[in-house]
């Protein structure tokens, strides 16, 4: 694959936002899976306590299909931008993926475990610290692929001005 589509496909995915989730695998990019999360979490920050558990299986479900998705959208990037991007660079990218693997992580640990025989105030109490796990997850994502696309486009403008393009 040469360099220039490895990038222009890499922002492409970042910008495609109306995909479907439930495509088995398709990959899901940045943007999409916060725009599907940031849905699944006003729906949890309205809820009543009876209606939590609904909404933290909801959010289990989305986090799994939105790890699934970036795990083939970080696979893609781990596997063909390192001829792009050099050593440096890669070892950046290489850390923000980590650093949302260990958001997704945390995220899986808080909505697992009993939701049904705690009292009222623990519910509610571990639905506001969901929130703020998934709060802070969709600021890393946005971050993360705020950075690598400047980056990338770049990267494509000198590539295509070396091309004659």
């Amino acid at each position: 694959m040469e360099q220039l589509e490895i990038i222009q496909r890499t922002i492409e995915e970042h910008h495609k936002i109306h995909s479907d989730l439930n495509t088995v695998g398709e990959a899901i990019n940045d943007f999409e899976a916060i725009f599907r999360f940031q849905h699944v979490r006003s729906q949890l920050g309205q809820s009543s306590a009876p209606d939590v558990n609904r909404h933290i299986e909801n959010l289990h479900n989305t986090i799994k299909k939105m790890d699934a998705g970036l795990q083939k959208h970080f696979s893609f990037e781990e596997k063909y931008l390192p001829e792009v991007l050099g050593t440096n660079l890669m070892k950046a990218i290489l850390y923000d993926h980590d650093e949302i693997r260990g958001h997704l992580l945390r995220c899986k640990t808080a909505i697992t475990g009993d939701f049904v025989n705690i009292s009222r105030e623990e519910l509610l109490a571990r639905r506001n610290h969901v929130q703020q796990l998934v709060h802070d997850l969709i600021g890393e994502i946005e971050s993360h692929a705020g950075r690598e696309e400047t980056v990338l486009k770049m990267i494509e403008k000198a590539l295509k001005k070396d091309q004659g393009l």
